[in-house]
């Protein structure tokens, strides 16, 4: 038992180091930089469309935290109220899921990449 343990604690090391690697690669923060601006703009076109009959939304970033509490799927106090709004608020969460996918395939492209990887679990 107590050297399953140990093995299990090792695998468990291997996947920490390698997910630091990755949250520290170029790639997840040319993504995660991309991310941040797109929603940023999507948050100004939700604030144009519904700053004018929409009294929830007072400012710039109550459609900030709008765009990103709906791209992520957790949900926002803010609801459009406008056609286009809506269609906005559809888009933006499917824009979350294509965003969700990205960073999952690019991490288990990265660790699937990996010699360490690949030596600790080959055969298991």
């Amino acid at each position: 038992m107590e050297r399953a343990g140990k093995i299990l604690l090792n695998k468990i090391k291997i996947i920490l180091k390698i997910t630091l690697n990755y949250i520290t690669s170029v790639e997840f923060w040319t993504i995660y930089i991309l991310n941040f601006f797109v929603l940023n703009g999507i948050s100004i076109l939700f604030w144009l469309i519904e700053t004018p009959g929409n009294e929830e939304i007072d400012s710039h970033w109550d459609a900030l935290v709008w765009a990103f509490s709906t791209a992520i799927g957790g949900g926002s106090r803010f609801t459009p109220t406008t056609w286009w709004g809506t269609a906005l608020e559809l888009a933006t969460m499917t824009y979350g899921v294509v965003v969700v996918a990205v960073f999952t395939g690019l991490f288990f492209n990265y660790l699937t990449n990996n010699k360490s990887f690949q030596e600790e679990f080959k055969g298991n």
